[in-house]
């Protein structure tokens, strides 16, 4: 009872505050909200949320911008996978080639030979996890070989040797041998599953809205993936 309480007073919280956000992206800004309603959505059976969280979908249309930044944390790349999560799951449809056509050419201008920052908020983990979702199971992907080339080469060179870094070589191998690979979302079941949920003082204003850094978001969605 407790869980269910709090869960509708977080997504009251953020629908109060939500709006005013001016961050679009998947892990600290509107993208992921909109993914917390989706799931509060089909977990409380209320269509009032799923309302909600397409209401969030056209915001975060209407402000992209030339400028927009691309990384996966705040920009399009992480917006893109989470337009793809949301397809792939059935919370919304439609094309993704057709819909996400004009962010994916944006983000194609940024030239993975010269980044060196291997983070998932910023880096080319992200920019990976970008890809592999736009490519898995789409026989008419949009991202070129040359590209994932790239990316596998820098990514080899730069990234902290370990399973993930493999798992993901892997996979981006395997796409540009126009092979079968599944939508990864374990990465992002991570983020969750680490979410820390305090005991106590859940609402303060200095908690941020979004998924990283135990936000609301993040709250919300682990309460409901501990369910």
């Amino acid at each position: 009872m407790q869980s269910t309480e709090t869960l509708s007073r977080i997504s009251r919280y953020l629908m109060l505050r939500t709006s005013h956000l001016n961050n679009i992206g998947l892990l600290e800004g509107k993208m992921g909200i909109s993914l917390f309603f989706f799931h509060y959505s089909a977990y409380s059976k209320n269509k009032l949320y799923k309302q909600f969280a397409e209401e969030l979908l056209n915001e975060i249309y209407s402000e992209i911008h030339t400028n927009s930044p691309l990384y996966f944390d705040t920009g399009l790349s992480g917006i893109a996978w989470g337009i793809e999560y949301l397809v792939r799951n059935n919370f919304v449809t439609g094309d993704t080639n057709m819909v996400l056509n004009d962010l994916d050419n944006k983000i194609l201008e940024w030239d993975v030979r010269y980044i060196k920052d291997c983070s998932l908020e910023k880096g080319l983990t992200g920019l990976a996890h970008y890809v592999i979702s736009r490519c898995s199971g789409n026989p008419n992907r949009q991202i070129p070989d040359t590209y994932i080339q790239d990316l596998i080469v820098s990514y080899q060179a730069s990234a902290p040797a370990g399973t993930s870094k493999d798992r993901i070589i892997a996979n981006l191998t395997a796409i540009l041998h126009h092979k079968q690979v599944d939508f990864d979302t374990d990465f992002f079941d991570k983020i969750i599953l680490n979410t820390k949920i305090p005991q106590r003082n859940i609402f303060t204003d200095k908690r941020p809205l979004g998924i990283l850094n135990n936000g609301y978001a993040g709250i919300g969605l682990k309460m409901m993936q501990s369910v």
